[in-house]
C-alpha cells in the first residue's frame, strides 16, 4: 500500500511542515476555486497521467490507486480541518500542485519496482 510506505508518510510530514501555507486566505474573490476542489482535481489529474503513462495496468490495480488517492484526500481533509473548504491562494495552489505530482512518484516507483 502506498499510504503506508515510508514516502507517503514523508509526503504527510511535508504537508504538516507547510500548514501555514494554508492559514493564508485570499481576499474574499467570490469566484475563485475552493482548496478542496482544487485538490480533488489535482488528484484526479495526477490519476490520469498515471494511468496514461502505464497503459497496461489491469482495472484492479487501476481501482487500487484511485482508492489510494481517495485515502490521500481524506487525510488531506482530516489534517487541514476547516481550512480544507477555504478559497485558494496562489501559493496554496502551487503547494497542492507540487504535492499531488509527489504523491504520483510514488505511485510510479512503486509501479516500476513491480
Amino acid at each position: 500500500m502506498i499510504i503506508q510506505n515510508i514516502g507517503y508518510h514523508s509526503l504527510i510530514e511535508y504537508l504538516k511542515d507547510n500548514l501555514t501555507i494554508f492559514e493564508m486566505r485570499p481576499l474574499d474573490d467570490k469566484h475563485s476555486t475552493k482548496l478542496d476542489l482544487y485538490v480533488r482535481y489535482q488528484f484526479t489529474e495526477q490519476i490520469r497521467l498515471l494511468f496514461d503513462q502505464h497503459p497496461n495496468l489491469l482495472e484492479q490495480e487501476k481501482l487500487y490507486i484511485v482508492d489510494q488517492f481517495e485515502h490521500a484526500y481524506s487525510d488531506l481533509a482530516q489534517i487541514m480541518g476547516g481550512d480544507f473548504k477555504q478559497q485558494l491562494t496562489e501559493n496554496q495552489q502551487t503547494f497542492i500542485k507540487d504535492f499531488s505530482g509527489l504523491l504520483k512518484n510514488l505511485f510510479d516507483s512503486q509501479l516500476l519496482i513491480t
